[in-house]
């Protein structure tokens, strides 16, 4: 699971007819997707466009976490398209479906989130963007808004922030956590030329200036040290999963009006 991180393939065909959404969201069906990144590698998602866009064509990408795929993040879906806001969900190079012959942590997969964009450019014409990562997913999207155009802010739900502490966080020993940082290490050097360390990028979050939501548990002691590491101003940091605030800091920075008739206070389980 370390290396190849291909758990949770899923069968394609049977995403066919996923959501049938109520007339709340005017029947939306998701369409399936597919583009390149940067190493010729196909990328395959989901794209569920709003029947009525607000201005600027707006879209949301989900970025998934380890060991997972793009369905994890369907249930999200109905947050947003009632305000005319796209979403974009896909899986990394090496899982669910895409292509790719071993997972980087991060060192090749931050290129994919750059083929979405331009991907969502080229093809529905979208000019902005907002990312929502969780877990692995919500550190690259720190990364990414910071050197990347389009992009208008992050949510981060129960970010990771340093992959040495969440193997020094896990439930097993000294010894069983020493020996997955060392081996996950050697990994690193031999495949790619890098440090688990150096995956971090500590001295790019404090630069960041996008707004940042940032969603976790009360314990969540990686959550609250990203909090402190973000240089930017304009963050925020709620515990807990109500979607409604995170859908209050979407409206905002796409510059959108709440619609009335759509309902923010459900929960997000």
């Amino acid at each position: 699971m370390i290396f190849e991180n291909r758990a949770k393939i899923y069968d394609k065909g049977a995403l066919a007819s996923v959501y049938h959404y109520d007339t709340v969201y005017d029947g939306i069906l998701r369409s399936d997707v597919s583009f390149f990144n940067q190493r010729k590698e196909k990328i395959v998602g989901s794209f569920f466009q709003a029947a009525s866009r607000a201005p600027g064509n707006p879209c949301l990408i989900y970025l998934h976490d380890l060991s997972s795929n793009h369905c994890d993040g369907f249930d999200i879906v109905p947050h947003f398209i009632g305000f005319g806001i796209n979403v974009l969900l896909f899986d990394f190079r090496c899982c669910g479906l895409s292509e790719g012959d071993c997972f980087s942590y991060g060192y090749y997969e931050i290129n994919d989130i750059e083929a979405a964009i331009t991907y969502l450019k080229s093809v529905y014409s979208v000019l902005s963007v907002i990312l929502y990562g969780k877990g692995f997913g919500a550190k690259l999207a720190l990364k990414a808004s910071n050197c990347y155009k389009h992009i208008l802010g992050v949510i981060c739900e129960d970010p990771i922030y340093s992959f040495s502490e969440s193997i020094w966080d896990s439930s097993f020993c000294f010894i069983g956590r020493y020996m997955i940082q060392h081996k996950m290490n050697n990994h690193l050097k031999k495949k790619f030329g890098i440090t688990i360390d150096s995956l971090d990028n500590r001295a790019l979050i404090q630069k960041s200036t996008s707004p940042v939501f940032i969603m976790c548990s009360e314990d969540c002691r990686q959550g609250f040290n990203l909090f402190q590491c973000i240089g930017s101003r304009n963050k925020f940091i709620n515990t807990g999963k109500s979607m409604h605030n995170v859908v209050a800091f979407v409206l905002d920075a796409f510059d959108l009006e709440v619609d009335g008739e759509c309902d923010i206070s459900d929960d997000f389980e």
